[in-house]
C-alpha cells in the first residue's frame, strides 16, 4: 500500500511524498526494488545525484535488468562527474530498451561532456532517428534552428492544453531561450 501511493505521488509529482513514502516502505523493507527506485529519482529530480547513486545502484544489484534503473542510474553518474562509469550504464539502457530517443540522447551527452564528439553525434543522430521532432537532440547536434522550430510546436501544443501557468510550458519557454543562446 505504501508503495503504490509512493507510485502515485511520484507520478503527480508530489515528490516530497512520494520520497516519505517510499522511505517508509524502505524502513520496512530496505532492499524493496521499486522503493529504492523511486527514491533514487526522487533525489535526482532534487539535484542530489551523488546520494541518488547510491540508491540507484541498490535497485540496479535487486534488479540488473531494468531499463529505467540503467537510464536513471547513467544520467546520475553523469551529473555526479562520473562519466565513464556512466557509459556502461547508458548502454545497458540502450541495450535494454534500443528504441527509446531519450535514452540515446542521454548517451550523447555522457560523450559529449568526454569529448568524442563523433561519437555524440551518432547518439543523437539515433535519437532522431526514433524521433525526428526531438527538439532537444536537434539542439545538442547543433542545429539549432531545427530544434528552434519544434521547441515552438511543443510550446504551442502545451499552450493550448496546459495553459500559461504550467511548469512544462515554463520550461519550453526556458528551452527556447536556451537555443537561441547556444545558437549565438
Amino acid at each position: 500500500y505504501l508503495l503504490q501511493l509512493a507510485q502515485n505521488k511520484l507520478e503527480i509529482e508530489d515528490y516530497q511524498q512520494a520520497k516519505l513514502f517510499a522511505s517508509s516502505v524502505l524502513k520496512l523493507n530496505p532492499k524493496n526494488f521499486d522503493a529504492l527506485h523511486i527514491y533514487g529519482v526522487i533525489l535526482c529530480i532534487e539535484n542530489n545525484f551523488t546520494k541518488a547513486t547510491v540508491y540507484l545502484r541498490k535497485a540496479l544489484y535487486e534488479n540488473p535488468n531494468n531499463y529505467w534503473v540503467n537510464f536513471n542510474l547513467a544520467k546520475a553518474l553523469m551529473e555526479s562527474g562520473y562519466e565513464l562509469e556512466a557509459v556502461k550504464h547508458h548502454t545497458s539502457a540502450i541495450a535494454l530498451a534500443p528504441n527509446y530517443p531519450e535514452a540515446w540522447l542521454n548517451f550523447g551527452k555522457c560523450l559529449h561532456q568526454l569529448k568524442l564528439y563523433s561519437e555524440a553525434l551518432e547518439k543523437y543522430d539515433r535519437a532522431i532517428q526514433l524521433n525526428s521532432s526531438y527538439s532537444e537532440a536537434w539542439n545538442n547536434k547543433g542545429t539549432h534552428d531545427k530544434a528552434l522550430e519544434y521547441y515552438q510546436q511543443c510550446l504551442n501544443i502545451q499552450l493550448k492544453i496546459l495553459g500559461n501557468l504550467h511548469a512544462s510550458v515554463a520550461n519550453s519557454y526556458k528551452n527556447i531561450g536556451l537555443s537561441w543562446e547556444n545558437k549565438g
